[in-house]
């Protein structure tokens, strides 16, 4: 999305950026895993996890550096990118408003809803017998402290 796609690839693009976006997420949680593989004990992940997420960050962060300007795009066909003169917000959600005519973009929000809503933490006080006090808890995140003794 961060490209400047001929009219007939713009969804190619968008699929491509997709796809990277949510990579990040497996690497993420591969770097979590690989780092905390070997350990022996349950405890919260440790300070190379968060330096790891820091470096892959901070390479995403260099890479921006890579995206041409405008004016130093040129495509296949030898024409050049042409720079677009925004207009102001209420002609763009007028717009915005417009795309919900189509029946194909309808089709899309219930995707969109379901992976985007706020979904609440799971009922596990409810369970019978669960005793939020000496049960043993995985050590994975902030705020989880180690309940073996």
């Amino acid at each position: 999305m961060t490209s400047y796609p001929v009219l007939g690839r713009k969804g190619s693009h968008i699929s491509v950026f997709w796809s990277i976006f949510n990579m990040g997420g497996v690497i993420g949680g591969l770097i979590s895993f690989i780092l905390n593989y070997n350990r022996s004990d349950v405890a919260p992940v440790n300070d190379d996890t968060y330096i790891g997420f820091m470096c892959f960050m901070s390479s995403g962060t260099v890479l921006t550096l890579a995206i041409l300007h405008p004016n130093c795009v040129v495509w296949d066909d030898d024409s050049h990118y042409t720079n677009i003169k925004y207009s102001d917000v209420l002609t763009e959600a007028v717009e915005i408003l417009k795309l919900f005519r189509n029946w194909k973009m309808l089709l899309m929000v219930p995707t969109a809803w379901a992976g985007t809503r706020p979904r609440p933490a799971p009922k596990t006080h409810l369970v019978r017998g669960w005793d939020p006090i000496n049960t043993p808890r995985l050590g994975y995140g902030t705020g989880m402290r180690k309940r073996f003794i």
